[in-house]
């Protein structure tokens, strides 16, 4: 106990400013938890991701867009088509820009890697 330490008990009050980024903290790590608390046990998951050979047309110029990549598709590309781009071929379809062109290339690659 207290005495036999030689220290006197403490009397503080727990830090608030830990508390709240504590709270943040987690918030982070579980986005999922948060969003359920903001719109409630009951609503609808979204739908599970999808394999990028599953993408629509417009799901895959959305994702392009979420990755901020630049490039002109042909009018019927689909996910599957773009999977077996190599990296040439996404390099045209930037334009020209590499950076752009491994952005798209690595990315669908990690996106078929986390499903």
């Amino acid at each position: 106990s207290a005495s036999s330490t030689g220290r006197a008990p403490s009397r503080e009050a727990p830090c608030v400013g830990h508390e709240r980024s504590d709270r943040s903290r987690l918030r982070a790590a579980s986005p999922d938890l948060e969003l359920q608390r903001q719109t409630g046990p009951h609503t609808s998951k979204p739908a599970p991701p999808r394999h990028p050979k599953q993408w629509a047309v417009a799901e895959l110029q959305d994702w392009l867009r979420r990755q901020r990549v630049v490039a002109t598709l042909p009018s019927a590309t689909d996910g599957k088509a773009v999977l077996r781009w190599n990296l040439k071929r996404w390099n045209e379809a930037c334009g020209g820009d590499e950076r752009a062109a491994l952005r798209a290339f690595n990315g669908l690659r990690l996106e078929m890697d986390i499903l």
